[in-house]
């Protein structure tokens, strides 16, 4: 009877683990996917739109950092009639034969007023490049060139043949082009025409659901994450934390971006970095109410704990130490210059953590 009980609480043990494990999971992956931010555009400027009846779109998914920046993957639709056509790149989209076969009669390249007009559209679709000052339009033979930017002498530059009548025949993307010769007497064309009283058209929300299906069946990705266990990390927090990856895979080709997670008090966070995930007042209010900072074996709990979470490099491990002054302790991570980088943690009088935070300019006395 008593092996019996014994084997009903192992199960039941063994159970609600299993159960709080996958809770946890689909808490993790649930949080994760609600940080994909997906954003369709409708690119456009009044000459695309007086000239052509193929509509041009960009559609993003975007997952955030918690340092602001942002992991985003991005791709380009054009639209004849009601059907949506992809293209490699931005670039593309001008240089397609339907975009051409849509111009007609309505637009004509002539002269240079002609050119800067047709400019606009290449800021559209390229709009990195629309502060350069290496810009510049000219004609050569039955071709027009608009450089967008260059590289000692590798031009990336838009190439348009047109007919005697200046009628659009050929549209060219060169991306490093070498062996142009650009005219000396050529003055930069940097400047963005301004068209008062334009207003952008908006995506319609069934263009916007299908351009965002494109791109979560176009992009092949996946999270991966792995806790990190630790008797160290268990005294000192409460929360739980991972070390993250979101993967992409292109053609055969991995890419994958870092990242660090915690998760406290059924909530979760992620940063760019282990530092950052500690700076989060989630991860303070995680420190345990029963750990009391007063003695060196405190201390040392409290720096092997760090370096469990954020664990230093190859060249700053010769760097790590940790002192008390001035009633806070300091537990340098790396050196600057003159001064020191390092968690700062002040206590009250019974070695209660009160403040937890990173200092770059830290000088040891």
């Amino acid at each position: 009877m008593l092996r019996y009980f014994i084997s009903v609480v192992f199960l039941l043990i063994t159970f609600i683990g299993y159960s709080q494990k996958q809770n946890d999971s689909t808490m993790i992956s649930n949080y994760l996917y609600d940080q994909l931010d997906y954003k369709q555009n409708r690119l456009s400027c009044q000459v695309l739109d007086s000239i052509s009846s193929i509509e041009f779109y960009s559609t993003t998914m975007k997952f955030t950092m918690g340092d602001g920046s942002c992991i985003p993957t991005e791709f380009f639709f054009y639209k004849t009639g009601t059907t949506f056509k992809k293209v490699h790149s931005s670039m593309d989209l001008v240089c397609t034969d339907d975009f051409i076969n849509s111009l007609g009669k309505k637009i004509r390249i002539t002269n240079r007023s002609d050119a800067l007009k047709f400019q606009d559209i290449m800021n559209v679709v390229d709009s990195w490049n629309n502060l350069n000052t290496d810009r510049k339009v000219f004609k050569v033979d039955n071709s027009w060139y608009f450089i967008r930017d260059r590289f000692f002498d590798k031009y990336d530059v838009f190439e348009i043949q047109v007919s005697s009548k200046g009628k659009i025949e050929l549209i060219k993307y060169h991306k490093h082009l070498q062996g142009l010769n650009v005219p000396e007497d050529i003055v930069d064309s940097y400047e963005n025409q301004i068209r008062w009283g334009y207003k952008k058209p908006h995506v319609n929300s069934e263009d916007s659901t299908y351009l965002r299906d494109c791109i979560s069946k176009e992009i092949n990705f996946h999270f991966e994450y792995k806790k990190l266990s630790s008797r160290l990390v268990e005294k000192f927090s409460a929360a739980d934390f991972y070390n993250c990856k979101i993967v992409f895979t292109q053609e055969g080709y991995s890419n994958a971006n870092a990242f660090y997670l915690m998760k406290y008090n059924n909530q979760v966070q992620h940063a760019n970095s282990a530092r950052e995930l500690l700076e989060k007042d989630l991860f303070f209010s995680s420190i345990s109410s029963d750990f009391d900072l007063l003695t060196e074996d405190d201390a040392l709990t409290v720096e092997e704990a760090i370096d469990v979470i954020a664990p230093l490099g190859t060249f700053d491990k010769d760097k790590k130490e940790h002192f008390k002054q001035a009633g806070k302790w300091f537990f340098v991570r790396r050196d600057f210059f003159d001064k020191k980088c390092a968690f700062v943690l002040e206590t009250n009088n019974e070695g209660k953590i009160t403040s937890f935070y990173y200092d770059n300019k830290v000088v040891k006395q």
